[in-house]
């Protein structure tokens, strides 16, 4: 297990040391896991896990003929940071680009149309009720009649989350998307989820696109890259719809948990006294004031009382009398 320790910014990020060693040689799975410092369901607690990153550094023969070498292996960034943070420039591409290979095409995208949005909604307070946002879009150019997406979501969200939710997909089926593929030749310099631009090319818009798939092929004195890419503002826009629709399970399993545990009763310490009938104990609460819990406490020992459905609170020993 590595901890990533969060800064909340890239300019003072830190390094993180920790190392974990693992025989790519043995039998079975390996799994790394990672542990995210500070992170929350709160903006300013999300800002910590703007950038983490994983190196591995593969051990060389024993004989010291080869040395040891780091290799990137996997990153998270924040999608504002992603092209600053990672490095990756815009590149424009004109339509006499000698890297081309073939004409570039274009393919748009028609299957999802509308022109209103309705989203329907469970709060977490009230999961039994259904509550509904929506909004429209003015004028969409080539829709004369209202043409409505109708979102149910399952997860209880916020009316908050319901309505960035709500505003997302208007802003997506606001807009005519399509899709774009590209071959290169002698461009090992395009990456995945880079930002590209086609200018001056017939029928393609000049936009920025980003990469959402790359493929390479190497040979001596040679790189073939072929590349798909989407609308920037696209490939933005569906990632927050992703987001709202399914919110982080831990955080919503954080959430569950609290709303139950405020419906519990609290857990009380105390001194165990005189015993009850058959299996009670008198507890005196240190917050004043006595109850009976079921238990067998020593007079004098120091308990937890706990509540438990359709028992009441049970008291556990947590330091035994003096």
């Amino acid at each position: 297990t590595i901890s990533v320790k969060g800064t909340g910014s890239y300019s003072s990020f830190v390094d993180n040391p920790d190392t974990c060693d693992i025989v790519i040689g043995a039998a079975g799975n390996h799994t790394i896991k990672l542990l995210f410092d500070n992170a929350g369901d709160d903006t300013a607690d999300l800002k910590h896990m703007n950038i983490a990153s994983m190196t591995f550094t593969p051990t060389p023969p024993d004989d010291g003929s080869v040395p040891p070498t780091t290799v990137p292996a996997l990153y998270w960034c924040d999608e504002g940071d992603l092209d600053a943070a990672l490095g990756l420039p815009v590149i424009e591409i004109p339509p006499y680009d000698p890297t081309l290979a073939g004409a570039v095409k274009y393919a748009e995208d028609m299957s999802d149309i509308a022109n209103a949005v309705v989203v329907r909604y469970h709060q977490p307070s009230a999961p039994d009720t259904l509550l509904e946002t929506t909004d429209w879009i003015a004028d969409r150019n080539g829709l004369e009649d209202l043409i409505d997406h109708v979102e149910t979501v399952e997860t209880p969200i916020t009316t908050a989350q319901a309505i960035v939710l709500r505003d997302a997909l208007l802003a997506y089926f606001a807009e005519d998307w399509g899709t774009v593929s590209a071959n290169f030749t002698r461009r090992p310099d395009l990456q995945l989820f880079q930002k590209i631009k086609f200018i001056g090319h017939e029928n393609i818009p000049e936009i920025e696109f980003r990469i959402v798939d790359i493929s390479y092929s190497v040979g001596l004195a040679r790189c073939d890259v072929s590349i798909t890419a989407v609308p920037a503002r696209k490939f933005s826009i569906e990632r927050q719809i992703a987001r709202t629709r399914a919110p982080d399970p831990a955080t919503e399993i954080e959430a569950i948990a609290r709303s139950v545990l405020k419906t519990l009763p609290p857990a009380l310490t105390g001194t165990a006294g005189s015993v009850v009938g058959t299996g009670s104990v008198a507890v005196a609460l240190d917050r004043g004031g006595t109850i009976t819990a079921r238990g067998v406490a020593a007079n004098g020992a120091r308990v937890i009382c706990v509540w438990a459905e359709g028992i009441g609170y049970v008291a556990s020993v947590i330091a035994a009398a003096p």
